[in-house]
């Protein structure tokens, strides 16, 4: 009797891890992402802005950013992931002197890893990848009028998602790409300079949406 009890627990288990195994999570998704997000290129500009105090100056770092995005996900527990993502445009005035605005945008390829939090809906995740990052500049009396450096930078973030029956997910993250060598100014008189550009640390803290085109494998 216990050896029935035994064969048959056995195959109720291989059922179950079969039918578990059936129900992972898989398929192409879509999505977007939105929130606070800066694009921090160091000192300079703000610190040579800042010089024109007495004939008026300001200057404005970040604000509203956003990704729009496309992903496989294999398995419950990974996913690949790529995206586009427009941080908030950076804007130096020095009244009668200049009016740089600075414009940072991202592709970037990411792998990501879920760990689902016991039997609810919910996931938190981890990502890591590279991210092809410009870093653009346009405004009077920049030299040359209009100046960009394009680098390959890591780029990393975390989240935590809560996913629907419906195939449609809500998420909140934070995403950096990590930059290297502050954007610099050369004077070269007459209130010009020479932007030496680096690549800011830009970060991206949103709220998303996506929508798994096939839910279940």
């Amino acid at each position: 009797m216990n050896k029935k009890l035994l064969v048959a627990a056995a195959v109720a288990a291989v059922t179950l891890s079969g039918g578990a195994f059936a129900a992972e999570k898989q398929g192409f998704y879509v999505g977007a992402q939105g929130g606070a997000s800066r694009a921090d290129d160091g000192s300079a500009l703000k610190d040579n802005t800042e010089k024109f105090r007495h004939f008026g100056y300001e200057w404005k770092e970040g604000g509203f950013g956003w990704r729009a995005l496309a992903g496989y996900q294999i398995n419950r527990n990974f996913a690949i992931e790529g995206g586009y993502t427009r941080f908030a445009e950076n804007n130096y005035q020095a009244y009668g002197s200049y009016d740089i605005t600075q414009k940072v945008s991202a592709w970037d390829v990411v792998a990501k890893a879920i760990l689902p939090v016991g039997d609810s809906n919910f996931d938190v995740y981890a990502k890591a990848g590279a991210a092809y990052q410009i870093n653009k500049f346009d405004g009077a009396n920049v030299l040359g009028g209009e100046n960009s450096s394009k680098k390959v930078r890591p780029v990393a973030g975390i989240g935590a998602a809560y996913n629907f029956d419906n195939g449609l997910a809500v998420d909140v993250s934070w995403t950096r790409i990590f930059g290297n060598d502050d954007t610099t100014i050369t004077p070269i008189g007459d209130n010009k300079g020479v932007l030496n550009i680096g690549q800011p640390n830009s970060d991206l803290v949103a709220v998303g949406l996506t929508y798994t085109f096939q839910q279940w494998a």
